[in-house]
């Protein structure tokens, strides 16, 4: 088997160059700098500075930066995250999305990560009924990660 050379310097020097331009997802950069609230871009980039990188995919070979539960736990434990902040988080979850704007999807799991840390405080003045119940079935259902009950819940031990 012949090995081409050009191809693996191809790739080497252009998988840093899009890491740079933070155009996907071998970057970081959640394009935090573009919410309003200040509180907003310290939440945002917080999760940026959590996520791990860590293999996607399960067939292809897809290495990235991603949102992974611990990052998570340990941002809503860092800053702390509190009912208040729910106004922040929101806009960073999708739910609330008035254009065809598209967020990251890495931005919007953790931002809806962080609601479900926060279970059902401060959801009464910021969602829709559908919202609501969706995010209380998701920390209610038995087999959720996000139910305190699970042997795998983020916050288990409480924060640290």
């Amino acid at each position: 088997m012949r090995i081409n050379w050009w191809y693996i310097l191809f790739l080497l020097v252009t998988f840093p160059i899009r890491a740079w331009a933070g155009s996907d997802i071998h970057s970081r950069n959640l394009h935090c700098d573009d919410f309003e609230l200040a509180r907003t871009r310290t939440i945002c980039h917080a999760l940026e500075r959590e996520m791990k990188w860590t293999w996607f995919g399960h067939a292809i070979v897809a290495p990235g930066f991603r949102p992974t539960f611990e990052g998570v736990a340990h941002v809503f434990c860092s800053l702390p995250i509190k009912a208040a902040d729910a106004p922040a988080i929101f806009p960073m979850t999708g739910w609330l999305r008035k254009d065809n704007r598209m967020l990251d999807w890495r931005l919007e799991s953790g931002a809806q990560w962080l609601v479900y840390l926060l279970r059902s405080n401060g959801l009464e003045n910021f969602t829709s009924d559908e919202i609501r119940r969706d995010v209380e079935n998701t920390v209610s259902n038995p087999t959720s990660i996000w139910n305190p009950n699970n042997p795998q819940y983020p916050l288990r031990n409480g924060c640290r």
